[in-house]
């Protein structure tokens, strides 16, 4: 990392650290030949197009701030967003992908059986928690007070976690959070429904990821490489993490897997006609 008067563009380095397992999720995707390659090109293409537009618009309305006090970064932009948060999130979710293929491929080796659950058990289980997920956006909506402004202020705690406030207090991450959850479910619902997944390989490969983009969060937090606006969050803390990003860490698997065994369905239903 940086030492004084020495900044490191730390995020950047950090950042080509998790290439070598892109690097394996192409090849592990070409060793299965068949629609996996293109499934895969269609997984890229829907992260991109989901995540760039979220990031631009999180940026710009201030949802978090970059921090230059401890690293630096490159100066590159686009958009107004730092050119280290767009190759950061299709790095993070290959992991996602990676990890469901690698528990897929041990279920089978090991001659694992899937877990047997209810369809309609399940299903009625998505619905539900993605209803839940609307719904508390649509309370939390009602606590904004966009009216209540705060200036700029950038601060250091007790524990020399960065801390930032500004603007009007309208949960505008919270909400992004919430609904993000909700949309997901809806879509694994769907998804579950047409290309059944292994839930064998879905809940240790969520576990795995969750921890790793809390433990990916609490770095980057700390460093400074983003800091979230108290006046977008719900006020709940883990460290410099907002409590409403452990909603998103558990998206990542299921968004991924989903789109990439629907695809890969449906070139295969394609190819064999």
């Amino acid at each position: 990392f940086s030492v004084p008067g020495r900044p490191l563009p730390a995020y950047a380095l950090f950042l080509l650290c998790l290439t070598p397992w892109s690097v394996w999720l192409v090849r592990l995707v070409r060793s299965m030949g068949g629609a996996a390659p293109a499934a895969l090109a269609v997984q890229a293409a829907v992260v991109l197009s989901f995540t760039y537009p979220v990031q631009i618009l999180a940026v710009h309305r201030g949802y978090w701030v970059f921090n230059q006090e401890r690293d630096v970064l490159m100066g590159i932009a686009v958009g107004g967003v730092p050119v280290e948060e767009f190759a950061f999130y299709p790095l993070f979710l290959s992991l996602a992908l990676l990890l469901y293929l690698l528990f897929c491929e041990r279920t089978r080796t090991k001659h694992l059986e899937d877990l047997r659950v209810s369809r309609t058990l399940l299903g009625w289980t998505l619905l539900g928690a993605s209803g839940l997920c609307f719904a508390l956006a649509a309370w939390v909506w009602t606590l904004r007070a966009p009216g209540n402004m705060v200036p700029p202020l950038m601060t250091w705690d007790t524990w020399a976690l960065p801390r930032y406030a500004e603007g009007g207090h309208d949960y505008g991450w919270s909400l992004t959070c919430l609904n993000a959850l909700g949309l997901n479910l809806a879509a694994l619902y769907l998804a579950e429904r047409h290309s059944p997944m292994q839930l064998r390989a879905i809940i240790p490969s969520t576990a795995v990821f969750f921890l790793m983009g809390l433990l990916f969060e609490l770095l980057g937090g700390t460093r400074g490489w983003w800091v979230y606006n108290a006046q977008h969050a719900s006020g709940a803390w883990l460290g410099p993490v907002p409590g409403e990003n452990l909603a998103m860490y558990a998206c990542g698997v299921p968004e991924t897997a989903v789109v990439f065994e629907f695809t890969r369905r449906l070139f295969g239903e394609r190819q064999a006609a």
